[in-house]
């Protein structure tokens, strides 16, 4: 089976990605139900049975799923009585596998086997981040109870990486016209619950997850049977390779008339989505360095601008950069003089003007596709450059 990975950037959802602060509940939960379509809990490998109900915008409609969290029991809640607390192991990593209605995004309703782990009370002080999904599987797709190719839908299970899918798309492996599954919350539906438009099996699948990191798998589906599971062949990382500093590359001799690479810790080039080069917002990421039009850069140190050779600026979104808050999107746009196309460079650190630094999911430093944003600088690897 032969994959892909590519990046196609999706306007975040609601990220934790530093950190919040909130309270835990329990709950009877169901190993093999509830609202994410999932089944069979496993125990012996992650989540090792632990798992959350959401809400709000960690729910989104069901496109949270799947979700991975580590939860820190911080104390009891001022609701609670004396006589509880936290336990001597009050951290845990858990995954969103279900849906609480009632939950905001600072309140986790927690299996009560989870919530045992780290608490003895009813109401729990929590802090709680993002974090990655441990599976060391490949992505697992199982067809839906009463699935033909008149009404195809499917489940997704084992994600690692991110973890939550945003958008899912099939083909026959014989042509090129990807159908659109929309998620339903428990199970995603495929060409709005219509015959899909090619019987030919077998069938191609995009995931997309919610960081907007794309695989493919081909040739995965091989029949609209029913309750049918197939190893979709691909899996998210959940870790990064070993990080190697790039060596310095003679400038005099790369044959790009003044434009230069500009190459992250983890040997990967600033890159420009090739289908959104000349489109203002396009999405900017890291990507195996090939001399590539999309990565040729010129830094003008007397602006301060950073030009790719189609001619657009690099940028940070303007609400984003007046903010000043973490997290702040990366993007390519016409080149304007504002201060939020202006950067530096020193130390290996590309700096915006509002003292923030151009950064790398640290999961994907190199990963094809990994994401950018601005965040604190903070001297970690995700945020060297070099300029080559």
């Amino acid at each position: 089976m032969i994959f892909a990975i590519v990046s196609f950037l999706i306007m975040a959802n609601f990220y934790i990605s530093n950190g919040a602060s909130g309270y835990a509940t329990h709950y009877g939960s169901n190993d093999n139900g509830g609202a994410c379509g999932y089944n069979n809990v496993a125990y012996s490998s992650f989540p090792y049975g632990h798992y959350a109900a959401v809400g709000s915008d960690l729910w989104n409609g069901g496109k949270g799923c799947g979700a991975c969290y580590q939860v820190i029991c911080t104390g009891a809640h001022p609701d609670e009585g004396n006589g509880c607390g936290c336990t001597n192991t009050p951290s845990i990593k858990l995954q969103a596998r279900d849906w609480c209605p009632e939950c905001s995004n600072s309140h986790l309703d927690l299996k009560t086997d989870t919530r045992n782990a780290i608490s003895t009370c009813d109401k729990t002080l929590i802090t709680f981040e993002r974090v990655s999904c441990d599976y060391d599987t490949n992505i697992k797709v199982r067809s839906k109870s009463g699935t033909s190719q008149d009404w195809y839908g499917l489940h997704i299970d084992n994600v690692a990486g991110n973890g939550a899918i945003n958008q899912v798309l099939i083909k026959s492996s014989s042509d090129n016209n990807w159908v659109t599954c929309t998620n339903e919350g428990s199970f995603w539906l495929c060409n709005g619950g219509t015959i899909l438009p090619n019987p030919t099996l077998p069938y191609d699948i995009k995931f997309i997850d919610d960081h907007g990191i794309e695989l493919i798998g081909y040739k995965v589906i091989t029949s609209f049977a029913e309750n049918t599971e197939f190893d979709a062949g691909v899996q998210y990382g959940s870790s990064s390779p070993s990080i190697t500093t790039p060596s310095p590359i003679d400038n005099n001799n790369n044959n790009n008339n003044g434009y230069d690479e500009i190459v992250s810790f983890g040997g990967k080039c600033l890159d420009i989505h090739d289908e959104d080069i000349h489109t203002d917002g396009g999405r900017v990421q890291i990507w195996e360095c090939n001399n590539a039009i999309q990565q040729q850069w010129y830094f003008d140190t007397s602006s301060g601008e950073i030009k790719n050779k189609a001619g657009k600026c690099l940028d940070v979104d303007n609400e984003d950069w007046k903010s000043n808050t973490n997290g702040g999107t990366i993007q390519i746009w016409e080149c304007n003089g504002w201060d939020n196309q202006k950067w530096s460079y020193s130390n290996n650190e590309i700096k915006s003007r509002n003292g923030k630094c151009l950064d790398v999911w640290a999961d994907w430093i190199n990963i094809n596709g990994g994401g950018l944003q601005l965040w604190e600088c903070g001297g970690a690897d995700n945020q060297k450059w070099q300029i080559l």
